[in-house]
C-alpha cells in the first residue's frame, strides 16, 4: 500500500485488523489505472451497541471527505456482503447507489 494514503497513521487508529479504513485497490477494474486514477476502498465496522444512532454515517462522511479532499481520491468503492442490510442501507444513504 501507499503510504502517502495514511495521515501519519493517524486514520488507522483503532484498528484490531491492522488494515487502513482507506487503502488504494488493484484489481481487475483499475490495472494499469494506478498512477492516473486513485481508487480506494473503504472498510468500516462499528459495534452493534453503537448501530443506529448515525456514528456509521458520520464515521463514513468523514472518511468520504478525508478520501477526496485530503488524499484526492477519483473514486471510493465499498465491498458489502448480500445479507449485510445495515451497509447496504448505509451506502444508499451515503450516495453510493
Amino acid at each position: 500500500m501507499d503510504e502517502g494514503l495514511m495521515d501519519n497513521g493517524q486514520m488507522n487508529e483503532g484498528r484490531t485488523d491492522g488494515k487502513p479504513p482507506l487503502e488504494r485497490q488493484e484489481n481487475e477494474y483499475n490495472q494499469g489505472l494506478a498512477d492516473s486514477k486513485l481508487i480506494l476502498e473503504m472498510q468500516y465496522m462499528l459495534d452493534f451497541a453503537y448501530h443506529r444512532q448515525g456514528f456509521g454515517t458520520e464515521m463514513c462522511r468523514a472518511a468520504l471527505t478525508y478520501a477526496r479532499e485530503r488524499l484526492g481520491a477519483d473514486e471510493v468503492r465499498l465491498k458489502i456482503r448480500e445479507e449485510n442490510h445495515a451497509s447496504l442501507a448505509l451506502a444508499g444513504e451515503l450516495g453510493f447507489w
